[in-house]
Formats: C-alpha cells, structure tokens, sequence
C-alpha cells in the first residue's frame, strides 16, 4: 500500500484569483494558471513514492455558473503539467435549497 498526499487545487496548485479581496475558484481555462512554483516539490514526492491527490470544492458546477467541460479543462491542463495522480472534486452547494 502507498501512502497519498492530498493538495488543495485553489491556492496551491493554481494561482490564487483574488476578487473583492476574496479568493474565487476560475470559471474559465483562461483565467487558470497553475502555479509554477509547486512543481518541483510534486516531482520530489513523486519520486519519494507517494500518490499524489488534488482536491477542490467547486460548488459553481451545481450552481450553474461553472461548466463541467471548462473544469475538465482546467484540471486537464493540471495533470499536464504537474504528476498528479487523480484531481477529487466536491461539486456541492453548501447553501441550502431554495
């Protein structure tokens, strides 16, 4: 058995956009910028033996303003670029139904 390593997707992964002095998720590929910085440590982990995870919330899916085919690719650019394993993603709303 491997052990895993779960890195959160915003913030981490990818630059953070900031909006309102908020941090927010991209809804588009072309507001997405993987952080270049994050790339040599995951290579590191990777080599030390390790399953590496993303995990993101991304509640705009069920909310409709965040198309399934604009995260599919946004998170295809991510395992491109960086030796991720597998990208985890939580589409629920927290705010309760209307």
């Amino acid at each position: 058995m491997k052990s895993g390593i779960f890195f959160e997707r915003d913030g981490v992964l990818n630059l953070a956009k900031i909006e309102r002095d908020h941090q927010v998720a991209p809804l588009f590929l072309d507001e997405f910028q993987v952080n270049p910085a994050v790339l040599e440590p995951l290579q590191q982990l990777k080599a030390a033996g390790f399953v590496l995870l993303a995990t993101t919330n991304q509640p705009g899916l069920s909310r409709g303003y965040l198309s399934r085919r604009e995260l599919d690719r946004m998170h295809l650019v991510l395992k491109q670029r960086l030796p991720l394993d597998d990208i985890l993603v939580c589409p629920h709303d927290r705010r309760p139904a209307c």
